[in-house]
């Protein structure tokens, strides 16, 4: 599947760092979102910031555009400022990009444990029914459930 790009991508000053702090602001969000579905559309973690000037992502050939190092620069730090990146060694050249940030996935596995464990039958019990041990209880709780504590 190809990937979309959004429109921001054929518009030629989308590749100059915008100096108005508005525009800035806009335009810096609209490049995160950009950079974050790029990588997870090509499953891509960990990026080499030395390759990313010849990378399709930072370099429009159709309109014959690219977002210069420092331009790059800018975005990676305000990717790393949101949580979505990280450097992983001294020299930034190397970086972590998360799709999701920590706190992202925290709210997400949070909300499935909680509603796992409030539903009439979790997933277990339900296959524990499908295999035929009865009446929704898992095979470790039947186990246990047998076992006198002394």
């Amino acid at each position: 599947m190809a990937m979309e790009w959004p429109w921001q991508y054929d518009f030629p000053p989308f590749f100059t760092i915008q100096p108005n702090a508005d525009t800035r602001k806009k335009q810096l969000d609209a490049w995160c979102s950009l950079v974050i579905n790029y990588c997870h559309h090509k499953k891509i973690s960990q990026i080499d910031v030395n390759e990313l000037e010849k990378s399709p992502l930072f370099s429009n050939a159709k309109i014959g555009r690219t977002l210069p190092s420092e331009g790059i620069r800018v975005v990676l730090q305000e990717l790393a400022a949101k949580g979505n990146l990280e450097f992983t060694d001294k020299t930034k050249r190397q970086c972590l990009i998360m799709w999701r940030t920590p706190e992202e996935w925290g709210r997400i596995l949070y909300r499935w444990v909680s509603l796992a464990a409030t539903s009439p039958h979790s997933k277990l019990e339900r296959r524990a029914v499908q295999v035929g041990v009865g009446d929704g209880v898992p095979l470790g709780a039947k186990a246990w459930n047998n076992t006198r504590v002394p």
